[in-house]
């Protein structure tokens, strides 16, 4: 018991040090983060060099709600990779932690931060036009290189379907001008943007890649069909009864998986489940692949876990579709 009190203990310090480091250097930075460019975009125009300082305080209040969580988050993050490079019986101290993933850490959160108060400003409302369109280009140069990595992951499922990672790219840029406005920047407990529209882009680019002829939903639903709609129209009344049953079991299916996709979106933004528990679900059940597949797919998204977490992850996740789901849609009709 004394030792689990002591580890405790510990990481109450280590989580504490990374918090008070991230929080001061965000504190530190914050006069560049919101310099005289920046504050020009978010307030429409020029104004004097000290009404800088007043936009400055204004935004450090307003966004403290989400520092505070969004750094804790990080802090809780950095611990526990630390804690899994470890031997066991080993625990990670404020010595012995690493400092290029408090850099990292600090660098995300100034990000997260800075896209905040762009998505704000954007839904406080009240802007020219000319100030929107800047402000809704400034977040896509934001989140363009985290989508263009995700469309990469999707390159060879997409050229199955004849069109290039440019054109994902295109499609997740149209979308994200129409959903940015659904970002609740007033719950600090929703994930960062980035993270959040992470999930977005890759549910769409799934969607888009995914054959058109839908399967029921058991392993493996985005592959095709076993039991495909003939293409012609039938011509007997036994061939016609079948195609009306196979036409319904196929809509009934195409629902389901619409309405899994939204039950995995507010897993990851309302934070019961890390987007990479979220990722695992999903392709375990939409790509068919297996659980070391799925493992080395989240891999190369610098994520590092065995067979074991992913099964664990897709029972977990399963396990919350079930409990906002009639019936059971992993079931054939």
């Amino acid at each position: 018991v004394g030792e689990t009190i002591e580890q405790g203990d510990l990481m109450d310090e280590v989580c504490s040090h990374i918090l008070s480091t991230l929080q001061n250097e965000l504190k530190d930075n914050w006069h560049e983060l919101i310099n005289q460019d920046f504050a020009e975009l978010i307030s429409g125009g020029k104004f004097q060099p000290e009404q800088l300082e007043n936009i400055q305080e204004e935004w450090w209040d307003r966004t403290q709600p989400h520092v505070e969580a969004w750094s804790k988050r990080q802090a809780g993050g950095i611990y526990r990779r630390e804690n899994r490079k470890l031997n066991a019986g080993q625990s990670p101290s404020v010595a012995t932690i690493s400092e290029t993933e408090i850099a990292l850490a600090s660098k995300r959160l100034s990000h997260a931060i800075r896209q905040l108060i762009l998505v704000q400003t954007l839904l406080d409302g009240g802007l020219a036009p000319q100030q929107e369109k800047c402000i809704r280009e400034e977040l896509w140069l934001e989140l363009a290189p985290q989508v263009e990595r995700t469309a990469q992951s999707y390159q060879k499922s997409a050229a199955k379907r004849g069109f290039e990672v440019e054109d994902l790219i295109q499609d997740a840029s149209a979308h994200f001008q129409q959903v940015i406005t659904r970002f609740n920047p007033e719950d600090n407990r929703r994930a960062m943007l980035g993270t959040w529209f992470d999930d977005v882009v890759d549910n769409l680019f799934a969607a888009a890649v995914r054959p058109r002829k839908a399967d029921t939903l058991k392993r493996g639903i985005g592959g095709t069909a076993e039991d495909e709609l003939s293409d012609e129209m039938p011509t007997s009344p036994k061939q016609s009864l079948r195609y009306v049953r196979d036409h319904q079991r196929q809509q009934e299916a195409a629902d389901s998986l619409r309405h899994i996709d939204e039950i995995c979106c507010q897993l990851v933004e309302t934070g019961v489940c890390p987007i990479e528990r979220v990722l695992a679900f999903k392709l375990y059940l939409c790509e068919g692949l297996t659980y070391q597949e799925v493992a080395e797919a989240l891999k190369a998204q610098g994520y590092n876990y065995g067979t074991t977490q992913m099964f664990n992850f897709v029972k977990e996740v399963k396990a919350h579709v079930l409990g906002r789901f009639e019936g059971d849609p992993f079931t054939s009709n």
